[in-house]
């Protein structure tokens, strides 16, 4: 498996989010003491954070606003018309200021990619903790954890569906990290629905690992579905309520 230069936890123990609609409405020092202990002291007393300067400030700025125009423009265009000048000049920016930053589009895109993979996987383990005595309520809180991560952020979660397209069959490191980030979302689900077929929660004729890749696709389909409805939330309420009832549907033993 090609693993994303993004290392999210892989951990998900498993809390409980129940009812769709929940995911809508949804992220002093011891001077005699040896300088060895005191640095370990150091290590774990809450220090107040260190005030950025303007240079910082504008630097961060300037690389989430690039980061947005390459989102916009990729959504809007695709990977192969989605160009460093255009992302320059949708900014008022030269190219120069833009490849200050990043060294080429490929650059920017794993960033971005990097933040998904980052973001989509804490949203998962927020929902650990919780009790979930059931591979059901497990499965739940995870789709209802991915939908709101979508809910909160569209476009970054469309990119991702698009790079999957875009770089399909590719052996790039943008579509290394791609693979890897839908892979881990399979693996999750598949082990889940492994637990619940062992246990005899889920029907038994279920192959995890083929209903896993399934699930995963359905929510790139919803993506893309909610996408042409210029991210209505009414639509996007509706897509996950039908996914998730064709799930539980499905899982249901007979």
């Amino acid at each position: 498996m090609h693993w994303c230069v993004c290392q999210a936890s892989w951990r998900f123990g498993g809390g409980l989010i129940m009812g769709s609609q929940a995911a809508y409405e949804v992220l002093n020092q011891d001077q005699h003491a040896p300088a060895c202990h005191q640095a370990e002291e150091k290590r774990h007393v809450p220090q107040q954070a260190r005030k950025r300067t303007k240079h910082e400030i504008s630097r961060d700025k300037s690389i989430s606003l690039i980061k947005d125009a390459t989102t916009d423009l990729f959504i809007e265009r695709g990977y192969h018309n989605c160009h460093i000048e255009a992302i320059a000049r949708a900014l008022g920016m030269t190219k120069g200021a833009v490849y200050h930053y990043f060294a080429s589009k490929d650059e920017i895109i794993l960033s971005l990619l990097q933040d998904i993979d980052t973001r989509i996987f804490e949203a998962l383990d927020r929902v650990e903790g919780n009790s979930t005595p059931t591979a059901t309520q497990r499965l739940l809180a995870f789709l209802h954890a991915q939908a709101a991560y979508a809910v909160q952020n569209p476009k970054a979660f469309t990119m991702l569906v698009l790079c999957s397209f875009s770089f399909a069959g590719d052996d790039s490191p943008v579509a290394e990290c791609v693979r890897a980030i839908f892979e881990r979302q399979e693996t999750i689900i598949g082990e889940i629905l492994a637990e619940g077929v062992a246990s005899a929660e889920f029907a038994r004729d279920i192959v995890p690992a083929t209903l896993a890749r399934s699930i995963v696709g359905a929510y790139a389909g919803n993506v893309v579905a909610w996408q042409r409805s210029g991210f209505d939330p009414a639509v996007g309420r509706a897509l996950v309520a039908e996914l998730r009832a064709m799930i539980l549907a499905r899982i249901r033993p007979t």
